[in-house]
Formats: structure tokens, C-alpha cells, sequence
């Protein structure tokens, strides 16, 4: 049996993203009470594990009211594009907002393409990214491969798309030059950063960008020293304030919506029916969400 073969384009991302912690969410005034999402008597260490997971639900969602994961992700765009005369291929993507191009694989056979060396000058547009192609490699290729149209190239190329959205994973004490994240996908040299601590009431939250001299890995330097100390575990996001203004919101909508199955019986002969409703004000939580969203929803 032929080893089978996979799409290039399928998703490298394999877990979504939490877009806020439960300490942001506990800062907020929402006026939703999440002590008892699970059986009384119950650890606070168990309730935050399940404002966690309620938190994960939400934040998928957000997700999927956008039709497009918001967090930075790594993806492979991949087809046969035209060659232009002025020697250029250019490449839709389909997830935005396009932040980085890091690997371009290129050639008229399918299965032997060849890596560009050097990607300096990728053209990077809002959704298009225009390679120069005039001089990539040609190779001695059995007819049996799948060959590009005369004038075409097959293409892979891996692009980072999405807001930079991470948690420290060592605690920062104030005037502090860097912070340790977890995942830095999606961050790059003067990027505007914020900071989102939950503790006493988000009062710690700051801003702050990202120092010039950084070029990759999991230490972050600042441009500014940090003015408060914070724990590990805080956010470190360059979302858009109000796609946590959202997720909070859906987060809310569950909570409330959670337990709230009414069962009722029907007036004549059968069996009773199982009716979920939503509690007062989950209606107006969703409705918040989806207008928030709206600028992000992925174009066709």
C-alpha cells in the first residue's frame, strides 16, 4: 500500500487558545455568580477549574462567530498560482490578519518542491503576500509527477496570522526588562502589548511594546521597564480590547445559561419534554458578543 499523502494546507495549530484568565474575569463587574458552576462544598481550586472550562468554551466561540481562530496561529496556504511578468507569484490567504510569512516552498512539480532561501522580498499585503519567484529552483522531475500549467508554480507557503495572545509562565517583579510567555507566536519588534492582571481588581494591568532587539523565543523583552510585579499565569496579548470585552460577555452567557433546563410536562398522554432556557440577560450577553465581534468575521 502508497504511504499516504496529506494536504500541506491542514491546520499546524492543534489546541485553541483561552482569551482570558478567571482572575481577569472574577476583576470584571459582570454581577454573574460563578461560586457554585459545579456541586456545593466543592475546592476553590475546583470552581476555577471550571470557570476555566466555561472560559474555553467562550473563547471558541468567539472563534467561531468569527469563522476564523483569533489568536496568532501558524498556517500553510497552499495551490498552482500564476506567474507575473514581473516575476512574482502572489498568494491569498485565507486566515487574517496576515503578521508574518516564515517558510515558502515553490516548484512546477507537486511533491519536489524547493525551499526559498532567502524571503526578504516577500511583499506581505493584508490578505495577499507577492514572492519573487524569477529565480527559484528548477529540478529534473519524473513525467509521472503532477505538473503547474505553463506559467504557473505550485506553491506552499506558512504564514503566521492572528493577534499574539499568551500567559508567563515565571513571575515578573516590577522594573523587570522582559517577561517569560508560553507560546510568543505572532509577536514581533515593536509590537503594542498589554499586560491583563486580574489581581486587586486589574489594577495591575499595564501596556507596554516590544523592545527592538527582540528576534525570537520565549523571553520577551520590553521597550519600558514593567511598573508592577506580576505572577505567573497573566496575560500578554495584543488582541483588540474588545475581543476580551466579548469573550467576557459569552462567558457570562454560559454561566447563566448553566442549569437553567426547566422540565416540563406536557397536557395530555406522553412523556415529558426537555426544554432549555436561557436565564434573564444571557440574550443581551450573546447579542453584545456577536456586535463586538462583527469587524473580525472572516471574509470569503
Amino acid at each position: 500500500m502508497a504511504a499516504p499523502v496529506s494536504a500541506p494546507y491542514a491546520p499546524s495549530y492543534a489546541v485553541y487558545t483561552n482569551y482570558i484568565t478567571p482572575a481577569e474575569y472574577l476583576a470584571e463587574p459582570t454581577g454573574v455568580d460563578v461560586s457554585q458552576l459545579v456541586p456545593k462544598n466543592s475546592s476553590p481550586a475546583t470552581q476555577t477549574a471550571a470557570l476555566t472550562r466555561v472560559i474555553g468554551r467562550a473563547s471558541s466561540w468567539a472563534d467561531r462567530i468569527c469563522h476564523q481562530v483569533l489568536a496568532a496561529t501558524s498556517d500553510v496556504q497552499s495551490g498552482e498560482y500564476r506567474v507575473w511578468t514581473d516575476g512574482t507569484i502572489r498568494v491569498p490567504v485565507e486566515n487574517t490578519p496576515l503578521i508574518q510569512v516564515t517558510n515558502v516552498n515553490v516548484g512546477q512539480f507537486a511533491g519536489t518542491l524547493a525551499a526559498l532561501t532567502d524571503l526578504s522580498g516577500c511583499r506581505l499585503g493584508k490578505k495577499v503576500v507577492r514572492i519573487p519567484v524569477f529565480n527559484a529552483p528548477s529540478m529534473m522531475i519524473p513525467v509521472t509527477a503532477s505538473s503547474a500549467r505553463r506559467g504557473w508554480l505550485f506553491a506552499d507557503v506558512t504564514y503566521v496570522n492572528g493577534y499574539a495572545h499568551t500567559v508567563t509562565t515565571l513571575a515578573a517583579a516590577a522594573g523587570a526588562s522582559s517577561v517569560t510567555v508560553l507560546n510568543p507566536l505572532g509577536i514581533f519588534p515593536g509590537l503594542p502589548v498589554t499586560i491583563y492582571d486580574g489581581a486587586s481588581g486589574g489594577l495591575l494591568t499595564e501596556q507596554n511594546t516590544v523592545a527592538p532587539t527582540y528576534v525570537s523565543g520565549n523571553v520577551i523583552p520590553l521597550a519600558a521597564p514593567l511598573a508592577n510585579a506580576h505572577t505567573a499565569g497573566v496575560s500578554v496579548s495584543a488582541m483588540p480590547p474588545f475581543v476580551r470585552e466579548a469573550v467576557i460577555s459569552l462567558t457570562s452567557a454560559l454561566v447563566k445559561t448553566r442549569g437553567s433546563d426547566a422540565y416540563v410536562m406536557p397536557p395530555g398522554p406522553g412523556r415529558q419534554t426537555k426544554l432549555a432556557e436561557m436565564m434573564p440577560g444571557a440574550g443581551e450577553d450573546i447579542d453584545i458578543a456577536f456586535e463586538l465581534l462583527e469587524p473580525l468575521g472572516r471574509t470569503w
